[in-house]
C-alpha cells in the first residue's frame, strides 16, 4: 500500500507517505462469515447493535454463489498500525 500511495504521488523520498509503521489506524471492521443454507438466506434477520465505540452487525452475505451470514464488528481503535492490529482479537 505505502509504495502504492508514494507511486501516486511520485514521493520517491518519503516526504509525502510516511513509512507504514507511522499510520493511525482510525476504523477497520473485523468479521466471521458462516455459511448457510437457502432457508436460512431468507429468514435470519439484519441487525446493527451500538456498543461503546463499536458496532455489532449481522446480515445475509453472498459470496461465490453462496450465502453466508456474517457477523462484522466494527472498530475505531485510533492507535498506530501495529499497536492496533496487535489488540484487535483473533478469533478463528
Amino acid at each position: 500500500m505505502q509504495e502504492n500511495l508514494s507511486s501516486l504521488f511520485s514521493d520517491n523520498r518519503g516526504i509525502i507517505v510516511q513509512p507504514v509503521r507511522n499510520w493511525i489506524l482510525k476504523e477497520c471492521d473485523v468479521n466471521k462469515d458462516i455459511d448457510i443454507d437457502g432457508l436460512a438466506q431468507i429468514t435470519l434477520p439484519d441487525m446493527q447493535i451500538p456498543l461503546f465505540e463499536r458496532a455489532l452487525r449481522g446480515y445475509v452475505k453472498p459470496i461465490d454463489g453462496k450465502a453466508y451470514y456474517r457477523f462484522e464488528l466494527a472498530l475505531a481503535p485510533n492507535q498506530p498500525i501495529g499497536m492496533a492490529l496487535e489488540n484487535i482479537p483473533n478469533s478463528s
